[in-house]
């Protein structure tokens, strides 16, 4: 999950414009990145778009566009 200055919100790696779940790989670059940043102690910024609920869990569907690694 993301903590944001309010909460904590959980993501999910899935396609940015259907919103479908995918595959995660070693091969996705946004699950390197996440690595990396968990390995060497690193925040990072995600950027994601609002699906809204989704219609299984009826959690708040968030799928991640972009992982920005922070210096």
């Amino acid at each position: 999950g993301i903590k944001s200055a309010t909460d904590t919100k959980f993501v999910r790696f899935c396609d940015p414009v259907t919103g479908n779940d995918i595959v995660l790989t070693t091969g996705n670059v946004q699950y390197d990145l996440l690595k990396t940043a968990y390995e060497k102690g690193k925040s990072v910024q995600v950027g994601v778009y609002d699906f809204g609920k989704d219609l299984q869990s009826g959690s708040e569907k968030l799928c991640i566009d972009r992982v920005i690694l922070n210096p």
